[in-house]
């Protein structure tokens, strides 16, 4: 009785975790669409269009450029900093290849940079991944850093562009991927005019942070699911169906 009453009660919430499970995957990949249009086409429908040149861009408004990262870009990279460097009262943080915690490895008393930049994750399963970082701050040595060569180009929206540019661009590792200083040099992006970056930024954060809030809101609910599940098994085990 107790193994019949739990396969039911247990598919019935595996089945609802699958339904939300379902719907992160595709507002994921709304998500993803969204920001691959306004990127490579703007947010303008009637806008002449050209031939990028670039197979994964396609055709863009008749009045942007493609750039090479370098051309946009000074590349740097991070240093080594071990875990027994970090403390727990450190000042400023350093950031690394994982993508949790904004990608905050630790804190420490010292900093390597003190500026606006992007930095990417060089290698690893998420290789590729973009952050804007300001003020004072460290990085790892697979943690690479993207300074804007001039102010004409908005760090807002090549957040943006510039992930877009690397999600098609990662060579496979058995590590999972990599994007090294020289390949990341290499690499082309999108760059229209600034005023057009700063709508496109503001657009994409708007509807970014929108899906953002109905996809932790769905993972809350799994959570939810699966602590109820944890607890009928256990309940229902140690004390059986007769209440």
């Amino acid at each position: 009785k107790i193994a019949n009453f739990l396969d039911r009660k247990t598919a019935q919430i595996d089945e609802a975790i699958a339904q939300k499970e379902q719907l992160i995957e595709l507002l994921k990949e709304r998500q993803q669409v969204l920001i691959h249009k306004a990127v490579t086409q703007g947010l303008d429908d009637s806008v002449e269009m050209k031939d990028s040149g670039v197979e994964w861009i396609g055709k863009i408004p008749k009045h942007w450029e493609v750039k090479r990262m370098k051309d946009i870009f000074h590349t740097g990279r991070g240093r080594v900093v071990s875990k027994l460097e970090l403390k727990e009262d450190g000042k400023y943080p350093v950031y690394s290849s994982q993508t949790k915690n904004d990608g905050c490895l630790g804190y420490i008393d010292t900093y390597d940079f003190d500026a606006e930049l992007l930095t990417w994750t060089t290698d690893g399963v998420n290789a590729g991944t973009i952050f804007k970082r300001k003020g004072k701050f460290n990085c790892t040595n697979i943690c690479g850093t993207l300074l804007p060569r001039s102010n004409k180009f908005l760090l807002e929206f090549l957040k943006y562009s510039v992930q877009l540019s690397t999600s098609h661009n990662k060579r496979i590792d058995t590590n999972g991927a990599k994007i090294m200083n020289n390949e990341m040099k290499i690499i082309m992006t999108l760059l229209p005019p600034k005023s057009e970056q700063t709508k496109i930024a503001n657009y994409l954060d708007q509807k970014t942070t929108a899906i953002d809030k109905k996809i932790d809101l769905l993972t809350t609910k799994i959570n939810h699911y699966q602590t109820l599940k944890k607890s009928l098994i256990n309940e229902t085990v140690c004390r059986g169906l007769d209440k």
